[in-house]
């Protein structure tokens, strides 16, 4: 059904255009299902009309497929006699090597399978005609076939969006150990910094510790020599005073036992070591 082109009026925008275009393709659409409701109740009419006469009991349905993929149409139909399926393309008879026909055990259908899909070469509308000696009925569906290309591409940008996101979860596990890697180095070098810092410490330690005990032994020496010293002292003191003593008792003078005296002292330390000194 042919129909004029829309009216154009100069000033319409283009958005306006496609509006009228898409109203009319809806008009056309809807013609042409009425048409087709119409040729179905002719068919079952005549069918009820007509004993014996062919009707489908499974039709084909619309089919869309992407090219180099599978499509497949199943075409049934009862009758007395039995009727015959015959599958055509655009008035013809399907053949080719793409095209097969499988019947159904029964007889009674068959499926028509189409492989590998071809963009331009068959997109088409498949006529299913069932045929007996009564009468002849046909039905019809529809294939579109998309371009694989567009699919394939964008499988494609999926599975390299996969592998980008595999990558930078990789990535990011292998920043993640080296961070921990330098947190753990780290954490050895300050261990290595205490244990120095503490080895040091121990060492400093030790040095204070043998200074003191120096100091102590220094300290116990000098307390050792002062206490010789104020013995010394007292055992002269005593000797000088018993010597005086012996003296004055003889009537001894006094600058004879001065004269004495520094040989007394010589002879003190050893007779203090020696034992006490009887006068």
């Amino acid at each position: 059904m042919e129909h004029p082109l829309p009216h154009l009026i100069i000033g319409d925008s283009g958005a306006e255009i496609a509006e009228r275009a898409s109203e009319r393709a809806s008009e056309d659409e809807r013609a042409s299902e009425r048409a087709a409701s119409i040729e179905r109740w002719i068919v079952l009419s005549l069918s009820l009309s007509l004993p014996g006469m062919p009707s489908f009991i499974k039709s084909p349905d619309d089919q869309t497929g992407i090219s180099g993929g599978v499509a497949s149409f199943v075409c049934q139909a009862v009758g007395d006699p039995k009727p015959r399926i015959t599958w055509m393309k655009k008035g013809k008879k399907v053949s080719s090597q793409r095209f097969e026909v499988i019947e159904f055990d029964d007889g009674s259908g068959s499926v028509l399978r189409i492989q590998p899909l071809r963009t331009h070469r068959d997109e088409a509308i498949y006529e299913c005609t069932a045929t007996n000696s009564v009468g002849e009925i046909n039905t019809s569906a529809k294939l579109t076939v998309l371009e694989g290309r567009i699919h394939l591409a964008h499988s494609f940008s999926l599975s390299r969006a996969v592998r980008v996101e595999g990558d930078w979860r990789r990535g990011e596990e292998r920043r993640s150990g080296e961070s921990r890697a330098v947190r753990v180095e780290g954490d050895w070098r300050r261990g290595e910094e205490r244990r120095s810092e503490g080895e040091s410490r121990a060492v400093r330690v030790e040095g204070d510790w043998r200074r003191g005990e120096e100091r102590r032994s220094e300290g116990e020496s000098r307390a050792s020599r002062a206490a010789e010293g104020k013995a010394f002292t007292a055992f002269s003191a005593s000797l000088h005073r018993k010597e005086r003593q012996y003296y004055a008792k003889r009537g001894v003078m006094t600058s004879l036992w001065q004269s004495n005296a520094c040989h007394c002292n010589h002879h003190a330390v050893v007779e203090m070591r020696q034992g006490p000194h009887t006068v």
